[in-house]
């Protein structure tokens, strides 16, 4: 996927040229003599989120397409995000998704999950680690952000889901009770692209 600096909705495609998103936005950067540019990172809502709130958009029953799903409350990334010696020495598995960061009083946080507890620099940029890692929903294995999404979309407020974390290198199953959590102003890192 590429993505310019003018990558504000606009349609993503995949290589099939099915529509797979709308770009949101891009993280931009500038350099030492003053010039502007991107990271190279963009953010998307899936197209099948897109699709499925459609009806609810048009009608201006939904400011977004989370304020009427229910969260865990948590940012997140995924683990092939961290180099290979990072993920070593802080015993994160292969696949995953790192909880970068937990919401007070969310359905994360009240199941006890833990979010990063130090920053490390990766590519001049710090991030959060030491997070609990999500390896599986409901005996479904996640790897990618977006799954997790998918798989926590899925379900209805009040739903339980057994969330499969891996912590400090031990894997353990916890029970989330999910709700419909408001996004906070300061979150940018969770569903969206990164938010369940």
């Amino acid at each position: 996927m590429l993505l310019s600096t003018l990558a504000t909705v606009v349609a993503l495609f995949n290589s099939k040229g099915e529509l797979i998103g709308i770009n949101t936005a891009i993280i931009p950067s500038f350099s030492a003599d003053g010039s502007r540019g991107n990271l190279g990172v963009g953010f998307a809502v899936p197209s099948n989120h897109l699709r499925d709130s459609l009806a609810n958009l048009k009608a201006g029953g939904v400011k977004d397409i989370y304020s009427s799903r229910p969260r865990l409350g948590i940012g997140i990334y995924d683990v092939r995000m961290l180099p290979a010696d990072v993920r070593e020495s802080l015993e994160v598995p292969e696949r995953g998704v790192v909880i970068r960061s937990v919401e007070p009083d969310s359905p994360a946080d009240k199941a006890g999950l833990k979010g990063g507890s130090f920053n490390v620099m990766i590519g001049g940029q710090e991030v959060p680690v030491g997070g609990d890692v999500i390896i599986a929903i409901d005996d479904q294995a996640v790897t990618t952000s977006t799954q997790l999404q998918d798989l926590v979309f899925a379900h209805q407020p009040g739903d339980e889901v057994k969330v499969t974390i891996s912590r400090k290198g031990e894997e353990q199953d916890i029970i989330v009770a999910l709700e419909i959590v408001p996004l906070s102003q300061n979150d940018s890192s969770e569903e969206s692209p990164s938010q369940p």
